[in-house]
């Protein structure tokens, strides 16, 4: 559990709003050695970790992301930042794709109890697209994605499961557009590997939804 400390919590929280800022400018570099020298001065502080493993994920590093985001989880005495976390760890797993199991099983886990936060629900809507249990992903990641378009890479993924959904359902351009925009977003985003493969199992013939360019004007 925390030691929680007031002023130190608010102290903190400060530098995790510029180290996201940063992070949000592009400057991955700065935002991470500001995450690791505010950690020396307050090793306890959640926010300061939470950005430390989002920094690790926009770098691929997923196994000390997750462990960082497991560690939160651990310490964690409010439950629905212990919520948050627990999908942290989902998220990490889905775009690692090495325990996959693992993040179906606290996605669903999570979204049993906040099932109406749209973070729980874009991530257990992307595991459940990577199961091919399209009916029920789809309104997930619908609800993801109008609650969190902060971060590329998730944006990107939501965007690419969405694709895999919209395909399932018939609709080739609206699967074109949707990874035509998670393309633009984030190129590099792990999903985008297998997903335009999945795309032509779904819907054999239809390669023109896999044919998109990497970058494009889309809205």
């Amino acid at each position: 559990m925390w030691r929680r400390d007031a002023g130190a919590d608010r102290d903190a929280a400060r530098v995790a709003w510029e180290a996201l800022y940063l992070r949000g400018c592009g400057d991955y570099d700065a935002a991470t050695r500001l995450i690791e020298r505010s950690l020396n001065r307050w090793p306890d502080s959640g926010a300061l970790r939470c950005c430390r493993g989002l920094l690790l994920l926009d770098r691929r590093e997923f196994q000390p992301a997750r462990d960082v985001f497991r560690d939160l989880a651990a310490r964690e005495s409010d439950p629905a930042e212990e919520a948050a976390y627990l999908s942290g760890v989902a998220w990490t797993e889905l775009l690692w794709g090495k325990d996959l199991d693992e993040a179906d099983r606290l996605s669903e886990e999570v979204y049993r109890r906040y099932p109406w936060a749209p973070f729980v629900a874009g991530v257990r809507g992307a595991v459940l697209a990577e199961q091919g249990r399209f009916l029920e992903a789809g309104p997930m990641l619908r609800r993801g994605l109008r609650g969190w378009n902060d971060e590329p890479t998730a944006t990107a993924a939501l965007l690419a499961c969405l694709a895999m959904v919209q395909a399932w359902n018939g609709e080739p351009s609206q699967a074109r557009r949707a990874l035509q925009r998670a393309r633009r977003i984030d190129p590099t985003c792990p999903v985008l590997e297998w997903v335009a493969a999945r795309i032509l199992r779904i819907a054999p013939g239809k390669h023109e939804v896999d044919a998109v360019p990497t970058t494009t004007d889309c809205d």
